[in-house]
């Protein structure tokens, strides 16, 4: 998967519309088991104008998954790794709200009007607005 990072930060600069730099390291966590997660985001890092992340990858998930569903859990995770990196710029002040509701108007909507957790509303995020972009990738 040489040139996954390229294509995954394509990706993300598709889905968000950003012009930062997107540096991603996936890597692989031999404590995750067939029964656990597929894959987690590390705490991202950055700065407004590079956004730099480590995801962990389960290791079964590599050996026993479709090239495509390890395709779709890596862009999965980017996806979650871009919002938590700019929610967490909101949460330290680093941002306002109105430019991180901007950025991510249904997840705003999901963690603040409906008060779901915020994995939920990263995923009901995913669902209503990149399905297709991840689909068109695989």
């Amino acid at each position: 998967m040489p040139s996954i990072n390229k294509e995954v930060d394509s990706i993300i600069q598709k889905i968000f519309g950003v012009n930062e730099d997107v540096n991603l390291t996936f890597t692989v966590d031999n404590s995750l088991t067939k029964n656990s997660l597929d894959g987690y985001t590390k705490f991202p890092g950055g700065s407004s104008f590079f956004f730099d992340s480590k995801i962990e990858l389960n290791p079964w998930v590599l050996q026993n998954a479709t090239k495509e569903y390890i395709l779709v859990t890596m862009l999965h995770e980017a996806i979650h790794s871009y919002i938590d990196y700019w929610y967490n710029q909101y949460l330290t002040k680093a941002i306002d709200s109105s430019t991180f509701k901007n950025r991510f108007p249904i997840f705003w909507n999901y963690k603040q009007i409906l008060k779901d957790p915020v994995e939920i509303a990263q995923h009901n995020t995913m669902a209503e607005n990149y399905i297709t972009t991840m689909k068109d990738a695989i």
